[in-house]
């Protein structure tokens, strides 16, 4: 791969890195209605978009365009003059949409244009070019000479600009997953989900058009990854609580004969000794009804329960539900099933 590709492939990266805090955004915030990556066209319109690589539209119609600038070649603060091309851009969306937001990111800094647009905030038009010092005034032309725009517009755009964290990829992949931590059942699976969603969009391959909250949390649930409104906050206590009235019907299950008489069974150690011994193990026991698969299985629980290790045993076919949502709730668990064993073995 050549350099220019590596740094066309590190940029996209980055944008994908934003993109990814936008649509976790979208499953938090309920103001957002959708978002998409790389914008062509806004939907139901026909004009092209300028400020194309984040795009996010709020439920009350506003809208915030995002451009996502990995960083200043010699990792310095951006100058006005390195942001030329995009203040034409910026300039011809402001003009197409002029209450829009517009918003940079970068893992370096935009010192000047940002200072300068918090100076914007302080005067008018007729007093910046009285007030403002030098340097910002200088700043401001500059503005409008790359955007090809008056001042007096430029000095509304800029009112309009917003600037992001200056993370880096690691930040951002930290970032991520704190916002995801106790909102979802596995965060490894929801950031790889996310991750696909938005290079999706990114190359127009899967996703045509944009992203919204439904598609998201419905990908998320192809891959068995819960999605929480409101971010779980309970104890391992009320966890180990729950778990132990969950188990009652299977480790009160007769487990011997008439007169108190036990069968002793391989079977128990062997089960016994691959949960203890295996990093991780799934075990199907199989048999004809009556055969003594409950009393088997209440036997290996109890073997767990007497040496003080916490279980989870469920005698299924007293239940009477038939997926994961209704098991949480007909066990009261104060969270998703997965969500509380994770916790626990955290």
């Amino acid at each position: 791969m050549s350099t220019a590709a590596i740094h066309s492939h590190r940029g996209d990266d980055y944008q994908v890195a934003i993109a990814k805090y936008w649509v976790i955004n979208l499953l938090i915030d309920l103001s957002i209605d959708w978002l998409e990556v790389e914008a062509v066209t806004l939907p139901g319109e026909t004009k092209l978009v300028q400020i194309d690589d984040i795009v996010v539209r709020n439920v009350n119609g506003s809208t915030r365009f995002i451009q996502a600038k990995k960083n200043q070649k010699d990792f310095g603060a951006w100058s006005i003059a390195d942001l030329k091309l995009e203040l034409e851009k910026a300039s011809a969306q402001w003009l197409a949409a002029p209450t829009a937001v517009i918003e940079f990111y970068s893992r370096t800094p935009f010192e000047l244009l940002q200072k300068t647009c918090e100076q914007v905030e302080f005067y008018d038009p007729d007093a910046f070019f009285v007030l403002a010092t030098n340097q910002f005034q200088h700043a401001l032309n500059q503005v409008a000479e790359y955007a090809k725009i008056t001042t007096q517009q430029a000095h509304a755009i800029l009112k309009q600009f917003e600037f992001g964290s200056q993370l880096n990829f690691e930040g951002w992949n930290k970032y991520h997953r704190i916002l995801l931590d106790r909102r979802v059942t596995d965060v490894d699976i929801a950031i790889d989900v996310i991750e696909s969603i938005v290079r999706q969009s990114q190359s127009k391959q899967g996703i045509k058009g944009a992203i919204d909250r439904v598609r998201v949390i419905r990908d998320l649930e192809k891959r068995g990854v819960s999605y929480f409104e409101t971010a779980l906050v309970f104890s391992d206590d009320s966890i180990r609580e729950k778990f132990a009235l969950a188990s009652r019907d299977l480790l009160s299950w007769p487990t011997t004969l008439p007169g108190n008489h036990w069968l002793e069974r391989a079977e128990v150690a062997m089960l016994v000794d691959k949960v203890l011994t295996d990093e991780t193990s799934i075990t199907l026991v199989l048999g004809s009804p009556g055969c003594g698969k409950s009393a088997l299985l209440a036997r290996v629980a109890r073997t767990f329960s007497d040496q003080q290790i916490l279980i989870l045993a469920i005698k299924a076919d007293l239940t009477n539900v038939v997926d994961r949502k209704a098991l949480n709730a007909h066990f009261n668990l104060p969270a998703d099933i997965v969500a509380c064993v994770r916790k626990l073995s955290a």
